[in-house]
C-alpha cells in the first residue's frame, strides 16, 4: 500500500476506520499478504506451534469476546511486498529506519490490536524481517 496524506483505510463493511495524516515511513505498506498462521508454519516449515501473526491479533482481541474469524486480515505497515511480474510475492526487508513512523487519524471507534511480525525464518533465500525480528513502538493520544 503506497500510503498518501488523506487515504482512508475502511472497514470489512466499507466504513472508513483510519485516514493517514503522516508516512514518514516512504509508503512503504503491504495489504496483500496475509498474516501467518500456524496453518502456514505447519504447511511451510512444519512446526504449527511458532508464534504468529493470526494467532497473536486473535488473542489479543479475545478479551473483547471477538474470535479468530472477528480478525480481518491485517495492513502490514513497513512491510515490503509487491508482486513480481510472474504474480508471485516478493518481499524484501523493511525499507524503514528506526524512528520512522505513520500517522493515523482515527475515524470511528476501534478496537486496535497489533502483532509485531514474529517470522524469523528463511524464505526463498530472504529473511523478510532482516537478521532479527524486532519491537514496534505505538502512541495512542
Amino acid at each position: 500500500m503506497l500510503a498518501f496524506i488523506g487515504n482512508k483505510i475502511y472497514s470489512n463493511l466499507q466504513n472508513p476506520m483510519f485516514e493517514v495524516t503522516e508516512d514518514q515511513a516512504h509508503g512503504v505498506h503491504d495489504v496483500l499478504f496475509a498474516p501467518c498462521s500456524s496453518s502456514f508454519y505447519m504447511a511451510c516449515l512444519g512446526d504449527p506451534n511458532h508464534r504468529n501473526c493470526r494467532d497473536n491479533l486473535t488473542q489479543a482481541v479475545e478479551p473483547y469476546g471477538l474470535r479468530y474469524i472477528d480478525v480481518p486480515d491485517p495492513i502490514n505497515l513497513f512491510q515490503s511486498t509487491r508482486p513480481k511480474e510472474d504474480g508471485t510475492i516478493d518481499w524484501q526487508p523493511a525499507a524503514t529506519k528506526a524512528g520512522e513512523y505513520i500517522e493515523l487519524k482515527a475515524l470511528m471507534d476501534c478496537i486496535v490490536a497489533v502483532s509485531a511480525c514474529p517470522f524469523d525464518q528463511e524464505l526463498d533465500g530472504k529473511r523478510p524481517n532482516g537478521p532479527k525480528c524486532t519491537p514496534l513502538k505505538i502512541e495512542f493520544v
